[in-house]
């Protein structure tokens, strides 16, 4: 799988859990990593097949719904880092194919709505 990903522009925990989450993704052989720079633009690109795969923690709203109905309407399931539903309040997204989706969260599940 091609996964894309984001970076918190806070440092420290954020970074890290990024750092480590894409560790264990390599470990478990995907293709690759990129890092557009914009998480509707990567959910995008994940609706229309660039990518097979989009996490990122630390969020806003404004930056992930417009495309997250995108990436749904193409077929993609869409949920936050945790597993639960996206919703006005999320803190992070990981979004990929009905088959994909369970094995990401595997690799990059963590609940960063509740780090300072």
């Amino acid at each position: 799988a091609l996964i894309s990903t984001g970076f918190s522009y806070k440092r420290g925990v954020y970074v890290t859990r990024t750092l480590e989450s894409i560790g264990r993704l390599f470990e478990h052989r995907v293709h690759g990593i990129r890092r557009g720079g914009s998480c509707a633009l990567d959910l995008s690109w994940l609706a229309c097949g660039r990518f097979d795969a989009y996490f990122e923690y630390d969020l806003k709203v404004w930056d992930f719904a417009a495309a997250v109905l995108i990436a749904k309407e193409a077929g993609a399931l869409c949920t936050d880092t945790g597993g639960g539903p996206l919703n006005l309040g999320s803190a992070s997204v990981a979004a990929a194919s009905r088959q994909l989706h369970s094995k990401l969260l595997e690799q990059v599940a963590w609940d960063c709505s509740r780090q300072p």
